[in-house]
């Protein structure tokens, strides 16, 4: 389930979740802790997580599938106020956090069905 922008302002009651100051509305960003790709074509995080998928016996997904199931899954997003914040959200290169955080995705995933 993809997020949306209100909802995930609303859950993180309209703060940054790196320094913990409330964010003005027109200043509000979406980290995403597990990094986008740029183009959003398979390589990178992308490909990384089809590889992990595989790795750890969870169904194949596609490169659509996995950018909307898993990179703009709610777990995945949270509030920042500004570049050097979000930049701090990223756990792309922290494996032990980040196979951690794709496990809960997906274990959220089979309970949503």
């Amino acid at each position: 389930m993809p997020f949306d922008k209100r909802s995930i302002v609303v859950r993180d009651f309209w703060t940054c979740q790196t320094c913990h100051k409330r964010v003005d509305q027109d200043k509000i960003q979406i980290a995403h802790r597990i990094k986008q790709d740029k183009t959003q074509t398979g390589k990178g995080s992308v490909a990384h997580i089809a590889g992990w998928l595989r790795d750890n016996d969870y169904p194949d997904m596609s490169v659509t599938e996995i950018v909307a199931k898993i990179i703009n899954h709610p777990f995945n997003v949270c509030v920042t106020c500004s570049s050097n914040c979000n930049d701090a959200q990223n756990i792309f290169f922290n494996q032990e956090n980040r196979d951690g955080l794709l496990k809960k995705i997906m274990d959220d995933i089979k309970v949503q069905g």
